[in-house]
């Protein structure tokens, strides 16, 4: 299967003067669609449908919701702003006002229309969580590991990380979490107060049900770890806390400059060799609300750390807050959290990505 993109050809006017469907693909994903016998053709990376059919929106719910394609738009005109609109808000189809027969059809079928964006409606595929429950912080913090999502507002200057009367199980003073979970929510460091969401409202995954993950480990003390969030231009990083400061330093020589984020993390097992496994999306927190990104691996990754030895990784990663600033080799905690990944996204649809999941009513 090619990776590599096809190239820009022609468009029909035939097409142009047709209501289409343009959906922005994957690059892997080209060449299987481009032999596809439906009414499919490839044009300059994207896919064009021409027949509206009935099959149309629940063959495309499951293609946003599995990340197969980034996003979606209804339009009249094949142009280069109509492929811009398909690329607004990952995971969503938007629709001109104009085609009431579509809205009525995606009403019909459960899509949820959120904010709009260039005079144009949004929808989000059904089936999505239900709307977050506004609760007082002493319901939010007995229901925090539940599988309803909910929110509470409170006063940043109150929160305290280590509250486990809040934060229950994901307070810093055990699994952790509680830094991610106030950023994802949407905190900066300026601000006076936040609607506080549990994980279930943010999207994400519990990873320490798994014997082999990071937190799992950490948890039974069979492993310790170090790790600070990176960015690609950073150039003396200071490797504080890293007992191997030379091989951590070594790695970072040598990393891919164009990929932006990283995580690096040392290893250390006190009396046992555990193997360690940290899935695509797994969460780094800053330790502190410093005003910069929380972290997301872009790959999984597994290692065994032997007794008596160090382990280094160095992660390629995602920033998850649009709204904060990059990392600049700030320690950082793993989470007992992952992040649904599609494959191969972009920094700004991973940004997206997490916005909806905030901020979408559902």
């Amino acid at each position: 299967m090619s990776n590599r993109r096809s190239a820009q050809r022609p468009i029909s006017k035939n097409v142009a003067a047709m209501a289409v469907l343009v959906v922005a693909v994957r690059p892997q994903a080209q060449e299987h669609h481009r032999h596809d016998h439906t009414a499919l053709a490839a044009l300059g990376g994207r896919l064009v449908v021409d027949d509206l059919g009935a099959d149309t929106w629940p063959r495309l719910a499951v293609a946003l919701q599995s990340g197969t394609i980034s996003g979606a738009a209804v339009v009249h005109e094949f142009s280069d702003a109509a492929l811009r609109l398909t690329g607004v808000r990952f995971g969503h189809l938007v629709v001109a006002p104009a085609e009431r027969h579509v809205v009525e059809d995606l009403a019909r079928q459960g899509w949820m229309s959120s904010d709009g964006v260039e005079d144009h409606l949004v929808f989000a595929p059904p089936g999505g969580p239900a709307a977050a429950r506004a609760v007082s912080a002493e319901d939010f913090a007995e229901a925090i590991e539940g599988s309803a999502p909910q929110v509470t507002t409170v006063e940043l200057r109150d929160v305290r990380l280590s509250d486990e009367s809040l934060f229950g199980p994901f307070a810093s003073t055990r699994l952790g979490g509680s830094a991610a979970l106030l950023s994802l929510s949407g905190a900066d460091v300026d601000d006076d107060r936040v609607g506080l969401r549990n994980p279930a409202a943010l999207g994400l995954e519990r990873v320490d049900h798994d014997e082999r993950s990071i937190a799992t480990h950490v948890q039974a003390q069979r492993v310790r770890y170090t790790a600070v969030g990176l960015s690609s231009q950073d150039a003396a990083v200071r490797w504080e806390g890293f007992a191997d400061p030379e091989a951590a330093s070594g790695l970072w020589a040598a990393r891919e400059p164009e990929t932006p984020f990283w995580v690096m993390v040392e290893f250390a097992a006190p009396s046992v060799d555990p193997p360690v496994w940290l899935p695509a999306g797994q969460i780094f927190e800053q330790q502190t609300l410093t005003g910069r990104q929380t972290l997301a691996t872009a790959t999984g990754v597994g290692t065994v750390v032997s007794p008596g030895r160090l382990t280094a990784l160095l992660l390629p990663a995602y920033c998850l807050d649009p709204h904060l600033g990059s990392p600049m080799g700030d320690p950082m905690g793993a989470t007992p959290f992952r992040v649904p990944i599609a494959p191969g996204p972009t920094q700004e649809q991973v940004w997206w990505q997490r916005t909806a999941a905030r901020d979408n009513p559902r």
